[in-house]
């Protein structure tokens, strides 16, 4: 079941002792809105695979090539899909830049071909990749995750956008920043940090959990 925006923000209250009955609370509702929201974009930048999607893209005429929007980086391509988007094909691996123009200087400029063979990505540049060979004109598709920007609730009726486990550290990001407010207040400043270790913590153990139980681990190299 989904959790609603409410939830984190009721949670939130109880840990800032802001939770007035008639309502006169020394954060509005507004203002933690907006603490929810930045929350789902803070997460996804330090735990990229916290939103991901997994969808066939068109492809552009020669190497370059750029992920669709709202992408913030490349997780993996998988396998050519056709010229019809819809017909899966040969799988593609990743090869080194540097490899690839040591073997083949001229490859971007080489014979197009609608089946891809290797793709080249460069963390630098997050939301482009390179194919090999360069795609013909018209173009074929191909089927790859990456992570994306988090769709934001826009109400505290809606639902958090981010999987239901995230929620706990939207709510330590909410107190971080409304403690936040005040960094004049040695207290606030010192119970803000507290929260914001809190929470980049929980990532973090989350991702070393993630890549234990990898079934990666029991793959044959």
């Amino acid at each position: 079941m989904a959790t609603l925006v409410s939830a984190v923000i009721e949670r939130a209250r109880t840990l800032l002792r802001d939770a007035d009955p008639d309502g006169d609370y020394n954060h509005s509702d507004a203002e933690l809105l907006g603490w929810v929201q930045e929350g789902h974009s803070f997460i996804v930048i330090v735990k990229p695979n916290a939103n991901v999607a997994n969808q066939t893209i068109p492809l552009q005429p020669g190497t370059r090539q750029e992920l669709p929007a709202g992408a913030i980086g490349l997780v993996q391509v998988y396998n050519n899909m056709g010229g019809d988007g819809k017909t899966p094909g040969n799988v593609i691996t990743i090869v080194d830049r540097q490899t690839l123009d040591n073997t083949d200087p001229g490859w971007h400029g080489s014979t197009p071909d609608g089946t891809v063979i290797h793709y080249v990505y460069d963390e630098d540049d997050p939301t482009h990749f390179d194919v090999y060979p360069p795609q013909p004109d018209p173009a074929g598709f191909v089927r790859a995750a990456y992570p994306t920007n988090p769709t934001l609730p826009d109400s505290l009726g809606d639902d958090v956008t981010l999987d239901d486990i995230y929620a706990p550290v939207l709510t330590d990001y909410v107190v971080f920043r409304a403690l936040s407010k005040d960094g004049a207040n040695p207290t606030n400043e010192a119970q803000a940090q507290g929260f914001y270790n809190r929470l980049t913590e929980a990532l973090g153990v989350k991702r070393n959990i993630e890549i234990a139980l990898s079934p990666n681990q029991g793959v044959i190299k």
